[in-house]
C-alpha cells in the first residue's frame, strides 16, 4: 500500500529528506521534517498492523455527514445525492460485518492477504466517499450561484446592487474581508465601489484611493492590478509559503493568508473586479481553497458583471426618461431626440443671449378663412405648421409659439449653435419650399392654397421661463424679437427678408442675398437696412 504525506498549512513548513514540500509520497527509510521534530519511514509487519476495524471498534466518522433529505419539494440531483449516501452507508456496514466475520475465520497464515484485500477495499470506499462529498459540494455551490442571482436581482438600483455582490461574495466563499473595483474604458480610471473589512481604504480620499491602487506594493494592490492588467483571475492558497505578490509583507502588515481575485466581464469588456481575501488560519485549514472555488469565484464575478450592467442600463433608461420629460416642456419631439442623441446642453437660466428670432406669417389669410369651411380649414392650417415645425427643428430650432395663422421660434437660447443665423435662414428656405410643395399637392385636391412671408433678426434678448404659477413656457423678448416680427409684416407672399445683422453672418456665396431699400418699421426712429433671401 502506498503512504503519501501532506501538510495541511504549517506555518514553518514541512520536509522530506531535507526537501521542502506540501505532499510528496513516502517509501521506507524517509525522514520527515516538522519543526525540531524528526519521523523515521519504517515498514512493519503484517502481525504487527494495527488491528482491522470491527463493529466493536468502528470506524472514525467520515468528516462529511449524510445531508436530510430538504423540505418541501426535492430536486431531482438532490434525490440522487441523498440516495447513493444512504447506499454508501449501507456498503460501510457491510465492510464492518464482512471485517468482523472474516477475523474469526481466517487462519493466520492466510491473514496478511486479507488485509491488503481488505485495505484495498478500505481505501475504494474511502475514494467514493470523498467523490461523492466534492459533488455533493459542487452541487451546494451551484445552488448558491444561484440563490446570488436571485438575491443579486432583487435590488435594482447600482449602490444596492454592488452592495449584494460583495455581502454575498464574502459570504458564499466564507471569506473575511474584500472589495469591489470598477473600471471605466472610456476614461481608464479605477474606482472602490465599496469595501468590507479593508483597512487600507478608512479614511482615504479619492485621490489617496486612486494611488492605493496604482502603487501600494501590499499583495491584495499588486493582486488586483495584475487581475485588470491580463483579465483572468487569480487564486493564491497561501500567502505565507510565499508567492510573486510578496507573502511575507501579506502576513505581517496585513495578514492575509489566502486570496480570490476576479474580473468582472461583460461583452469581452472589463468593467471591474471582485476580491476577497481569508485572515482566520483556522478557518482557512478547515476549507482549503480548490479548483472549485476558483471556479465558482469566477461564476459569481461573471454574473455579477451581467447585475452591473443591468443595473446601469435602467439607470441610465430612468435618467434619459426624466431628461426626455423635461427637455418636451420646451422642445419638440424631434428636437429631443436631437439633443438627447447628440449629448447637448439646454440652458434654461433666465438670461440675457443672442438669438436668431424667426417670424412667419400667411398672406391675406382673413380671406383665405372667410373662403373656407371651418373643418377644412383646420385641417389644412395642421398641416402647414406641421411641416413649418419640421423646417424649424430640423435646423436645431425652437418652436416658441403658435400665432393664429403664423409662428414665432428662435435658434441658440437653448441650444448652443455655431452659427445661429444661418440655421435660421436655412429654415425659412426649407419653409418656402416646402410650402410650395404643399400648395402642389393642394391644387391637386382642389384646395386653396396661400403663401407665407417670413423675417429673421439677430441680437441680443432675454429668455427665461414665462407666464404664470401654474403655467411657464420658455420664451424670448427683446427688441431684436420686435423687429423680426415687423421684418416678417413687411414681406411680400414668398419673400424672405432678414435685417444686416443677419446677412453679415452668411458665409460668402452659400445663400442668395440681394439688398433691398432701406424700410421705416413700426417703433423704429430710422429705417433699417433689409435683405431678401433668395431659394
Amino acid at each position: 500500500m502506498q503512504f503519501r504525506f501532506r501538510d495541511l498549512g504549517s506555518s514553518n513548513g514541512s520536509w522530506v529528506n531535507g526537501t521542502r514540500v506540501e505532499e510528496a509520497p513516502l517509501k521506507e527509510g524517509d525522514v520527515i521534517s516538522v519543526g525540531t521534530t524528526q519521523l523515521v519511514v519504517r515498514r512493519i509487519t503484517a502481525v504487527q498492523a494495527k488491528p482491522l476495524q470491527t463493529a466493536q471498534q468502528p470506524r472514525a466518522e467520515p468528516v462529511w455527514k449524510t445531508p436530510q433529505p430538504p423540505e418541501g419539494e426535492e430536486l431531482f440531483v438532490e434525490k440522487v445525492l441523498h440516495r447513493i449516501h444512504k447506499d454508501l452507508e449501507a456498503l460501510w456496514k457491510q465492510h464492518d460485518v464482512l471485517t468482523e466475520q472474516l477475523k474469526t475465520a481466517m487462519q493466520d497464515d492466510e491473514r496478511g492477504k486479507m488485509d491488503s484485500a481488505h485495505e484495498v477495499i478500505h481505501e475504494s470506499l474511502r475514494s467514493i466517499e470523498s467523490a461523492l462529498k466534492n459533488l455533493d459540494k459542487d452541487q451546494r455551490r451551484m445552488k448558491a450561484l444561484q440563490a446570488a442571482a436571485v438575491m443579486i436581482n432583487r435590488v435594482t438600483d447600482l449602490k444596492g446592487r454592488l452592495n449584494a455582490i460583495l455581502d454575498l461574495a464574502i459570504e458564499i466563499m466564507e471569506a473575511d474581508c474584500g472589495f469591489l473595483i470598477l473600471y471605466d474604458e472610456k476614461t481608464q480610471k479605477t474606482t472602490v465601489a465599496l469595501h468590507r473589512g479593508m483597512g487600507i481604504f478608512d479614511e482615504s480620499s479619492d485621490k489617496e484611493v486612486d494611488a492605493i491602487i496604482a502603487e501600494s506594493a501590499t499583495p491584495s494592490m499588486s493582486i488586483a492590478r495584475e487581475v485588470l492588467r491580463t483579465g483572468r483571475s487569480i487564486a493564491v492558497t497561501d500567502l505565507r509559503r510565499g508567492s510573486q505578490f510578496d507573502g511575507a509583507l501579506s502576513v505581517m502588515v496585513q495578514g492575509v493568508l489566502a486570496v480570490l481575485c476576479a474580473p468582472m466581464m461583460f461583452d469581452e469588456q472589463l468593467i471591474g473586479l471582485i476580491y476577497v481575501d481569508f485572515r482566520d488560519v483556522r478557518k482557512l485549514v478547515s476549507r482549503r481553497i480548490g479548483p472549485g472555488d476558483r471556479e465558482l469565484f469566477e461564476a459569481l464575478a461573471s454574473l455579477s458583471a451581467t447585475a452591473i450592467q443591468n443595473a446601469k442600463f435602467f439607470r441610465n433608461i430612468r435618467l434619459e426618461v426624466e431628461r426626455r420629460s423635461n427637455l418636451q416642456r420646451y422642445l419638440s419631439p424631434e428636437l429631443v431626440d436631437q439633443v438627447i442623441g447628440q449629448n447637448r446642453a439646454l440652458n434654461l437660466e433666465a438670461t440675457r443671449r443672442r438669438a436668431s428670432v424667426l417670424f412667419c406669417d400667411i398672406r391675406n389669410f382673413t380671406t383665405f378663412a372667410e373662403n373656407t369651411e371651418p373643418g377644412q380649414l383646420i385641417r389644412q392650417l395642421n398641416h402647414y405648421f406641421t411641416v413649418m415645425l419640421k423646417a424649424i427643428t430640423a435646423e436645431t430650432g425652437s418652436l416658441d409659439k403658435f400665432l393664429g395663422d403664423g409662428l414665432m421660434a428662435f435658434f441658440g437660447p437653448l441650444v448652443e449653435l455655431e452659427n445661429s443665423e444661418v440655421a435660421a435662414v436655412r429654415a425659412a428656405c426649407q419653409m418656402q419650399c416646402s410650402m410650395a410643395e404643399i400648395n402642389k399637392s393642394w391644387s391637386r385636391e382642389q384646395w386653396q392654397g396661400f403663401e407665407v412671408g417670413v423675417g429673421i433678426n439677430v441680437g441680443e434678448v432675454v429668455a427665461g421661463n414665462l407666464g404664470s404659477m401654474e403655467r411657464l413656457e420658455y420664451t424670448v423678448i427683446g427688441d431684436a424679437v420686435n423687429v423680426a416680427s415687423r421684418l416678417s409684416g413687411a414681406a411680400q407672399p414668398g419673400q424672405i427678408l432678414v435685417t444686416q445683422a443677419v446677412a453679415e453672418r452668411l458665409p460668402p456665396g452659400q445663400f442668395q442675398v440681394r439688398p433691398l431699400e432701406p424700410i421705416r418699421l413700426k417703433g423704429k426712429s430710422e429705417k433699417v437696412a433689409v435683405f431678401e433671401i433668395g431659394y
